[in-house]
């Protein structure tokens, strides 16, 4: 995962969107991040994979934090 492609942008985006069992994993399944802000959703994947529990206030941070990241012209 620390190889900037979209392979792992997509199993990033799925892993996260699993884990956090997210409602609106739809529209995360249809999202790719712009290659330029990799560093950050690898930063946002690393603080996922590490935690077993999210507060609702955390979880609505990493859902707030991926809706910023660029959304890849591709």
């Amino acid at each position: 995962m620390n190889e900037a492609t979209p392979e792992n942008v997509t199993v990033m985006l799925q892993t996260i969107t699993t884990k956090l069992q997210m409602i609106n994993a739809e529209v995360m399944a249809h999202r790719t991040i712009d290659l330029n802000d990799y560093e950050e959703l690898h930063d946002i994947y690393t603080f996922v994979m590490k935690r077993t529990t999210f507060s609702t206030n955390e979880l609505n941070m990493i859902a707030e934090e991926l809706g910023q990241l660029t959304i890849s012209r591709s």
